[in-house]
């Protein structure tokens, strides 16, 4: 068809509630939800033919795919009878595996609203802003994702460039209700909060300015419980007291685009998320000149400064006749600020212990405790959690040799320590376990006991002529009592399938949570969710799978005080793209809804999850290996709905080649902590020389500091694990080694305070 032809237009809105209509001007009704998501799943994507099963995997995640694939059938159908096919006249164009709606045919306010916007005059700025009548797709929330908010930062770009333009016409009114929309989306911005105070002073109204002075105050104190930047508040005093109007904020003049990873030109301005907060106190303080007063937040960081050693320990031998080699394997702190490290350590004439540091708030070592289980064989600890008294409780597993009774194999082990670092007692499972990634893990159930997960080996090993079982493996969870008693265990076993244990929870009432990855035939394999009364009655368990149901990996669980529980891992969208995903479910097992980030690589994994003391916010970590060998990581935060906030950018420097290993918390302020390991090479050896490095990131993502851990250049810093002290800052733990030696290594950086 050839571009002068007329083609009958369908026109969509997307902004707000989905509406269509037709060329002749009726409105078109959907029959229900899904039919009218997956309509606007394709025009956010005119003329786009996307996948069918990728399609079916984001409107009912947790359907099994025949089941996915006819309801896509059905509702397919549906909007056929709605909205016809191209070639007679509709939108629809379907594919034997793809579906898309025709481009030609249809206008939509998106595309209308990205137009006006690139042209970047004052009548199509303020068109754009008219368009804008809610977040896009509003009651779809699932389908936008990133590019929902891609468009509302464009908005509020779109809106700031306008409000500057107005006032420079001396359009007060305009500006104003325009800054004070912007004011009404975040109330934490400080440039609209400070162009308001300026229209203000350039009328001539110091009561104005202080009115505006008086509701940022509140709405910082309200948010973050402290006062605004004194910059801020130097601005009010000092446009209250001159009658001369204060020069505009230079970044608020043109629009400047640049691309975005949608293609959307996006306007760099001061409320372009997420370093909107960062990027505007800086305006703020170029505007000001010389005034005085110290920010913490400041310009994000060009490269790491060294690091800031509270305390460093080595778990060296202790004379020169002794020889050893140790690692840190997991580390926690007690209320009363002990710190307990553990690992593993061996000699070269004696088995493998379970080596266990304990150290006194300021850093000095209060214990050393080597455990060597009765067998003297192997015993290695990667788990470790405090109880509200200060007691430890470690968790690992040890490898029993054959005896009557007992067959070879590892055990679950579970010690317990006091707050001095004293021995209390040692218990195994009787359950032989392979835990061959280490993933074993301790936590306490808040009524003084803990539960204990691994994987478990049943079957023979063997299949003889009396069919024999083969081994398989399940999620085992183990409840002890605080004085060691053995309350119950649990194999999670499902006819058909084997099932390796991912990562544990538990909420304020008890309850415990795994996250688990079930295996299939062939290479397939789903995540299974699973919660545990303190009984140990099975409350429920459910299966998400990816479109593709490949290798699908359930790696990370935690669950905030609103009884939301978050799953992490990886799940295979198709036959190119894995993807980091975030499923949510509530306390009962009903699935709220699953998040995708897209990543092209095979070879992706999450690392660490962690919540903020609020539960809203929820950061992950997780790592990718590039085709040459580099190792790389992805940290996404998201908030309580499993809308992605923003993704953090540590700094890498040069000469250093991979950015692997990443462990996060949130800090007590909403910010967030990253440490992880820098290596000069792309595989890690002891010659590789990795280093720790420690990224904080603030409340809007915006990068606050770096600091780079370097024992020694001759020697590598391998990285482990991490925990927050109560004042926000980390301890390290991991191992020194050269190719000479290796030794567990605890590091407590200190980080910048907080205003």
């Amino acid at each position: 068809m050839s571009s002068s032809e007329h083609v009958p237009s369908w026109s969509v809105l997307l902004f707000g509630t989905v509406t269509v209509t037709s060329p002749s001007g009726e409105k078109v009704v959907f029959p229900g939800r899904y039919s009218e998501a997956l309509f606007a799943a394709l025009c956010l994507n005119p003329g786009v033919h996307l996948d069918r099963d990728v399609l079916a995997e984001r409107l009912w995640p947790s359907l099994e795919l025949t089941s996915k694939r006819t309801r896509l059938r059905q509702e397919l159908a549906q909007l056929k009878r709605l909205v016809g096919l191209s070639e007679e006249g509709g939108l629809l164009v379907q594919g034997r595996a793809t579906v898309a709606v025709d481009a030609e045919r249809l206008t939509t306010d998106l595309a209308q609203f990205l137009q006006m916007t690139r042209q970047g005059d004052m009548e199509s700025l303020r068109s754009a802003v008219a368009l804008y009548r809610g977040e896009l797709t509003e009651r779809h929330e699932e389908l936008a994702n990133g590019r929902r908010r891609e468009v509302a930062e464009l908005f509020e770009g779109t809106m700031a460039t306008l409000a500057a333009r107005e006032r420079a016409l001396e359009h007060y009114d305009e500006a104003k209700l325009l800054l004070q929309k912007l004011l009404e989306r975040d109330s934490l911005n400080l440039a609209a909060h400070s162009e308001l105070m300026r229209l203000y002073a350039q009328q001539g109204q110091p009561e104005g300015v202080h009115r505006q002075w008086q509701k940022a105050e509140a709405s910082w104190r309200e948010t973050l419980n402290t006062a605004p930047p004194e910059a801020l508040g130097a601005l009010a005093t000092k446009l209250q007291r001159t009658s001369n109007p204060p020069p505009a904020l230079p970044a608020l003049v043109a629009p400047v685009t640049t691309p975005t990873a949608s293609g959307i030109s996006a306007p760099v301005s001061t409320y372009r998320r997420p370093r909107r907060f960062l990027g505007t106190i800086l305006l703020a303080l170029a505007s000001l000149g010389s005034m005085g007063g110290y920010l913490y937040l400041r310009p994000t960081p060009e490269k790491p400064i060294s690091a800031r050693v509270d305390w460093r320990y080595e778990a060296r031998p202790e004379s020169s006749q002794e020889k050893h080699n140790s690692e840190g394997k997991a580390v926690a702190v007690a209320p009363n600020g002990v710190v307990c490290a553990v690992g593993m350590i061996e000699t070269l004439n004696e088995d493998v212990d379970i080596l266990a540091v304990f150290f006194g708030p300021e850093g000095k070592r209060l214990k050393q405790s080597r455990y060597s289980s009765p067998s003297h064989d192997c015993d290695r600890a990667f788990s470790v959690v405090a109880d509200a008294e200060g007691n430890f409780f470690v968790a690992g597993e040890s490898y029993l040799p054959e005896a009557p009774g007992q067959r070879e194999g590892w055990r679950l082990i579970l010690l317990k320590y006091d707050a001095a670092g004293v021995l209390l007692w040692a218990r195994n499972s009787t359950e032989r376990t392979k835990n061959e990634d280490h993933h074993i893990q301790v936590v306490r159930d808040e009524q003084g006991g803990v539960y204990v997960a691994g994987t478990a080996l049943t079957g023979s090993g063997e299949k003889g002529e009396k069919n024999e079982k083969e081994e398989e493996h399940h999620p085992l969870l183990l409840h002890y009592a605080s004085e060691g008693k053995l309350l119950w265990s649990r194999s999670l076993i499902r006819e058909g399938t084997e099932a390796a244990f991912g990562a544990l929870c538990v909420d304020a009432q008890g309850n415990a949570y795994l996250g688990t990855t079930q295996s299939k035939s062939g290479s397939q394999s789903d995540w299974m969710v699973a919660s545990y009364d303190l009984a140990g009655n099975l409350r429920w368990q459910q299966t998400l799978g990816g479109a593709m149901h490949g290798q699908d990996k359930a790696e990370g669980i935690a669950i905030n005080r609103f009884g939301t529980l978050f799953v992490a891992g990886t799940q295979q969208i198709n036959q190119e793209v894995r993807a980091l995903s975030l499923a949510r479910f509530s306390s009962q097992g009903k699935l709220l809804g699953v998040r995708l980030y897209p990543n092209y690589s095979s070879d992706l994994h999450v690392t660490s999850l962690a919540l903020s003391e609020n539960g809203q916010r929820l950061a992950l970590a997780g790592e990718f290996t590039h085709p040459d060998g580099a190792i790389a990581l992805e940290c996404l935060v998201f908030d309580e709905q499993g809308t992605i906030r923003w993704k953090a950018k540590p700094v890498t420097p040069a000469p250093y080649r991979s950015h692997s290993a990443p462990r996060v918390f949130m800090d007590r302020y909403g910010g967030m902590v990253m440490v992880s390991q820098l290596n000069r090479g792309t595989k890690l050896t002891p010659s590789t020389d990795g280093d720790y490095l420690m990224s904080r990131f603030g409340p809007d993502g915006s990068l606050r500091e770096t600091q780079l851990y370097n024992s020694s250049n001759d020697t590598n810093d391998q990285f482990n694990a991490l925990v927050a002290l109560p004042d926000s800052s980390p301890v390290i733990v991991g191992q020194r080694s050269s190719t000479s030696f290796a030794y567990l290594q605890a590091v407590k950086l200190d980080s910048l305070a907080h205003p």
